[in-house]
């Protein structure tokens, strides 16, 4: 996955939405109903909470393919 300016904006709103106390899956939710891309609302979900880039793109290839 290629790392670009809407995939910041995508976690910053994460990190934002977190921040107000809202929990990961509200959070999942609502990026991805907006984006219509769960992998790219997974992968900023993830990386806003503090998993490193490499484990939560596997995680989400492992997702994808199971």
């Amino acid at each position: 996955m290629s790392r670009g300016e809407g995939e910041d904006i995508l976690v910053l709103e994460a990190r934002e939405m977190l921040a107000t106390g809202r929990d990961e899956g509200e959070v999942f939710a609502e990026l991805a109903a907006r984006t219509s891309d769960w992998g790219a609302s997974a992968l900023a979900l993830c990386l806003a909470l503090g998993v490193p880039r490499t484990d939560a793109e596997a995680r989400i290839r492992g997702a994808r393919s199971g």
